[in-house]
């Protein structure tokens, strides 16, 4: 967004990635940085969690 509040430009994660816009950084070379999170289903009973839950992951 612009200093008006205007969207200039949108940005998506790929591979069924979520971005997170809470950590968002433009670099000296105009590209930018930002954190994204994948859900991956996962049976979390050995754990005292649900057969059919989900672990949220930062790697590919």
């Amino acid at each position: 967004m612009d200093q008006h509040y205007q969207v200039i430009k949108t940005l998506t994660a790929l591979e069924g990635f979520t971005s997170d816009l809470h950590e968002f950084t433009i670099t000296k070379q105009n590209t930018a940085l930002f954190t994204a999170l994948k859900q991956v289903p996962e049976d979390l009973s050995p754990y005292g969690g649900p057969a059919d839950g989900v672990l949220i992951t930062n790697a590919a």
